[in-house]
């Protein structure tokens, strides 16, 4: 996946995660990040690896 690709998939990501979770800090969901781009929140990170997961194996699947 191209790293726009992967931009424009985070920012579904975070979108659709602000919709369905309403991240504020007072309710230990936000979107802080480590310099590596890694979710500070375990639970933000495993949701954001499974969102990518997802979009590769979807990419993969038109391909054919």
């Amino acid at each position: 996946m191209k790293p726009e690709e992967i931009e424009k998939e985070r920012a579904d990501f975070e979108a659709w995660y602000v919709k369905t979770y309403l991240p504020t800090p007072l309710r230990g969901r936000t979107f802080g990040k480590w310099s590596t781009g890694v979710y500070q929140l375990q639970h933000v990170q495993d949701g954001w690896q499974a969102w990518i997961a997802h979009a590769e194996l979807s990419m993969k699947g038109s391909q054919k």
